[in-house]
């Protein structure tokens, strides 16, 4: 996090032990000169019925400077969480069932995982495709692009 905050800026706050975003305000600027140099802190603000302040040095949990930051990293966490639950399922699938099949209309990850063992590939976890698909509200199907840094 920044020194660089201002008083009245919003933050989004993803507290460690709950699945939620709480929007906060960086209500006050605490500046503290010592011997040893000068130490910024920030006072925020959690609204609600009974407002509370707490300092973002005791915020336990992860801060972001803006909502779509936050909703792209939590997006991005999601997505792979689901993608490597299907296909820890699609290897159980594999196993438990192999002479079976998929019927699906796109790439089978049943398939894939077939490839890759008649390939002579490790039977560690691998992503199945370069752009994993999500299925959206409306029933859409999008492939999300994933950073170098988050795949596999």
């Amino acid at each position: 996090m920044s020194n660089n905050l201002k008083v009245g800026q919003i933050l989004y706050v993803v507290p460690t032990k709950q699945v939620a975003v709480f929007p906060m305000q960086v209500v006050e600027e605490l500046t503290k000169k010592t011997l040893d140099g000068t130490e910024i802190d920030y006072v925020l603000k959690a609204g609600g019925a009974d407002p509370k302040t707490i300092r973002l040095k005791e915020i336990q949990g992860e801060i972001f400077e803006s909502a779509s930051k936050a909703r792209t990293t939590l997006t991005e966490r999601a997505v792979r969480s689901v993608s490597r639950l299907v296909e820890n399922a699609a290897k159980k699938a594999l196993e438990w069932y192999p002479g079976s099949f998929e019927n699906s209309s796109e790439d089978s990850i049943i398939d894939a995982l077939k490839g890759q063992s008649r390939a002579g590939h490790d039977d560690q976890a691998r992503p199945m495709s370069e752009n994993p698909t999500i299925v959206l509200d409306d029933g859409v199907i999008a492939r999300v692009k994933l950073p170098d840094v988050l795949k596999g």
